[in-house]
């Protein structure tokens, strides 16, 4: 069984602090406080360091899939004004 990987999440009542999934875990034991944090992450653990490099990775992929469609749609418009693509 794979372990799941740990992401980060922000608190809701304190604006500077990202905790990842361990040390929620370590200061909070397994009951994370419902309602009081939110997925966060592309963000950095305010104690250990951790940063969810997976999560980075798929939102840069997605990011260059979004570009590269904006290209293709901006050239089929350039193809259709100059009345090449019918």
């Amino acid at each position: 069984m794979t372990k799941t990987p740990f992401t980060v999440y922000k608190s809701r009542s304190c604006e500077n602090t990202y905790l990842c999934t361990g040390c929620l875990d370590a200061h909070f034991g397994s009951k994370m406080a419902a309602g009081k944090w939110d997925e966060h992450a592309l963000d950095e653990c305010s104690l250990c360091g951790f940063v969810n490099e997976g999560a980075r990775d798929e939102y840069h992929e997605w990011c260059l899939m979004m570009e590269n469609e904006e290209q293709r749609l901006q050239w089929e418009e350039q193809q259709i004004e100059n009345g090449e693509l019918l």
